[in-house]
């Protein structure tokens, strides 16, 4: 059966292409930039080669998340290290940005922060002794405002992403749910505490509904009769939609 062709997996495969590209490019093209790391075309081209061989993957198996962030976050880095400062900061604000959408920041947000903080800096601070100090705040200032942009954007949509949900993605809701932005308590409604596990793994934790069966010792199909019963009892049709619709709350 052929896979349903999404953005995402479009995304997946125009990355491979590039990255293929670019690994040519890496090997057969001079770049007019010395990197303080030795042979750094070789090791961008290995890097570049990396990144197309997770891609490749992601397009079979997008749900991989982690996958995903490992090609944005590398090749964030590894295009700052050869001198292409403005690609690999949008990388990196991207790879941000589907780490906060996929609810990977729900928990240990101050660490995982912290980590990517130290990263970004390790591969800025790689600038300096070809570029300068100019250059180094320069990209700390670019990589700030890019970072702050999509907090600004998220702020002035976060009440009304309800214009992502689809008419058919909607059912009659058995339930009224408190204003949008305020915090939402599952333990307030009807839902039993599996249910609940399940949605906060799903929705927040990006978990796929094989590896919450395996964590919870229960069949796939379990976690897909109470998620899909869930999903009845807000008011949508499908785990996207409760995502998006959850997203709109302060979950507890």
């Amino acid at each position: 059966m052929a896979k349903k062709q999404t953005p995402e997996r479009l995304l997946y495969i125009l990355n491979a292409g590039i990255m293929t590209f670019a690994m040519v490019m890496n090997i057969n093209v001079a770049i007019p930039y010395i990197s303080v790391i030795p042979h750094m075309n070789w090791i961008k081209a290995a890097l570049n080669a990396f990144c197309v061989c997770l891609s490749l993957i992601l397009i079979i198996h997008p749900e991989k998340k982690l996958l995903t962030y490992i090609v944005f976050f590398i090749e964030a880095g590894n295009a700052v290290l050869v001198g292409f400062m403005g690609i690999g900061t949008s990388m990196f604000c991207i790879g941000i940005i589907l780490c906060f959408v996929n609810g990977e920041f729900a928990v240990n947000l101050k660490k995982k922060m912290i980590i990517l903080s130290i990263y970004w800096l390790l591969v800025i601070v790689t600038i300096w002794p070809v570029l300068g100090f100019t250059f180094v705040v320069f990209e700390i200032l670019g990589t700030l405002f890019g970072l702050t942009a999509c907090a600004t954007l998220y702020q002035k949509l976060e009440g009304k992403l309800s214009y992502l949900l689809l008419p058919n993605e909607t059912v009659t809701a058995s339930i009224t749910l408190p204003p949008k932005g305020s915090t939402l308590k599952l333990s307030d409604y009807e839902l039993s505490e599996r249910q609940i596990s399940f949605i906060l793994g799903s929705i927040k934790q990006g978990e796929t509904y094989e590896t919450l069966g395996n964590q919870y010792c229960v069949s796939t199909s379990v976690v897909k009769k109470d998620m899909a019963a869930a999903c009845k009892y807000f008011g949508v049709a499908n785990r996207e939609a409760l995502r998006i619709l959850l997203l709109q709350y302060k979950l507890e």
